[in-house]
Parts: structure tokens; C-alpha cells; sequence
């Protein structure tokens, strides 16, 4: 598999701009998993997966044992870290695919997206419905929401379905 483009200028501005939001994301993400926190989206999407985490147990589990064990408290930091560098890769992959013209990079994008989206239900879930409507809730929300709004636009899926292979 040949990536040779980091953006594309012959597509239309809603993918070059969707491809850079990506970009952006993915390297909010890196910051975060090493301990500089910017406030990226991606985190939305570790919400949502340790909320499914939390849903099937597995939180719970690791909750009780972190209280009484340091080495499980080392876990589940280490799981945070890992999930956020799946995500940031996961989203740099993305943009570079879709740069690059693969309807799975396509559909890829959709679904991390879908992920930060149901992280910020979820953060409110878990946090309050006051985690939604803080400044950092909805300018998060507004992120996602924007970028699902370039991919799902109608110029961008036809160009999708013409062009990519």
C-alpha cells in the first residue's frame, strides 16, 4: 500500500478540511497519551470505551483492585494511555487514508467519529449533563459534530463513491 499524499488538493474542500481535523485529532491525542493535555476530542472517545468497559464489569473490577494494589492502579493507566495511542493512530490513519483516496480510510473516519460522538453521551452518563454544556463539552461537541458534517456532506460522498477505490 502505497501512501504517498499527506492531503489532497483535487478534493473537495469538505475532505481536505476533514483530513486536517483528523490530523488535528490525531496529534491532540499524542499529547495527551504522553501527559500534556490540550483538551482534544479524542478523549471522548476513551470515555466511550471505558464506558463500555464500565457497562461490562471490567472497570469495576479493576477499580476495587486498584484501591488495594498499586499494580493495578499502574494498569488501568497504562490502559488509558494505550487506548488514547490506538485513537491517535487510529485518526492519523484516517486522514492519510482518505487523503489517499480508500473508502475504508472513509469509513474508518466515520466510525471514530461516531466513537468521540458517543463518548460525549457517555461523559455525560458517567459525569452530568453539566459535562455536555461546559465550554470544553461544547466546543468538543461542536468539533465532532463538524467534522461528521464534512464527511457525511453530499459533495464528499459522491466524490467517495466516484473516486475511491
Amino acid at each position: 500500500m502505497n501512501f504517498h499524499k499527506w492531503t489532497d488538493r483535487s478534493h473537495p474542500q469538505t475532505l481536505q478540511f476533514a483530513v486536517l481535523l483528523f490530523y488535528f485529532n490525531a496529534v491532540f491525542a499524542l499529547l495527551e497519551t504522553i501527559g500534556i493535555n490540550l483538551g482534544s476530542d479524542v478523549s471522548y472517545g476513551v470515555a466511550f470505551i471505558f464506558g463500555i468497559f464500565r457497562a461490562t464489569g471490567v472497570i469495576n473490577t479493576l477499580g476495587t483492585l486498584a484501591i488495594t494494589s498499586t499494580l493495578a492502579s499502574a494498569v488501568l493507566s497504562s490502559l488509558v494511555r494505550v487506548v488514547f495511542l490506538v485513537l491517535a493512530l487510529g485518526h492519523g490513519f484516517a486522514g492519510l487514508s482518505i487523503a489517499n483516496e480508500r473508502k475504508w480510510g472513509f469509513y474508518l473516519g466515520i466510525g471514530l467519529a461516531i466513537i468521540d460522538l458517543g463518548g460525549i453521551f457517555t461523559a455525560a452518563i458517567y459525569g452530568g449533563v453539566s459535562q455536555i454544556f461546559s465550554l470544553y463539552g461544547m466546543l468538543g461537541l461542536l468539533w465532532i459534530v463538524l467534522l461528521l458534517g464534512l464527511l457525511l456532506h453530499n459533495e464528499s460522498r459522491q466524490y467517495k463513491q466516484i473516486w475511491f477505490r
